[in-house]
């Protein structure tokens, strides 16, 4: 008769990422995605909040020159694009992992409320562009007093 030997396996499994059933479905569809955006994560991520004057739009844009960002505005759309891309191509090297991509993004967003075409502005610093953009009057909440 033959001993059976049992083996613990020990894994070093998230219990966290074993509840969520999508973590695998995500995992799946990276390695079908065309190599420009398979690899991409946390570029383009934003916050769109607002004050009391002002709408304020930041978004995450590792890796990008200010040459290559555009900002329009149309029809209370903001309009974003960006564009990263290496100055160099080493063709020499064998990459074992290349995580750095570079390629286009754009997205758009529908404001909530109409804002003053000729008060935008735009900076941007350490990967994060700011844009702010004031609100029209008639779009800012008004105080009724009760008589």
């Amino acid at each position: 008769m033959l001993p059976i030997l049992r083996r613990k396996f020990e894994r070093n499994y998230d219990p966290i990422v074993l509840r969520n059933p999508w973590h695998d479905l995500s995992r799946l569809f990276d390695d079908f995605l065309p190599e420009p955006w398979s690899g991409v994560k946390n570029f383009g991520n934003l916050d769109l909040y607002e004050d009391e004057n002002n709408f304020h739009v930041e978004v995450e844009l590792p890796g990008c020159r200010r040459d290559n960002i555009e900002v329009s505005l149309e029809d209370n759309t903001l309009y974003l694009q960006a564009k990263r891309q290496e100055n160099k191509e080493e063709k020499d090297k064998n990459y074992y992992v290349r995580e750095r991509v570079q390629g286009q993004w754009s997205r758009s967003i529908q404001l909530p409320a109409p804002v003053a075409e000729n008060d935008i502005q735009a900076s941007f610093k350490d990967g994060i562009l700011k844009v702010t953009l004031a609100k029209q009057v008639d779009a800012k909440p008004h105080k009724i007093t009760i008589k």
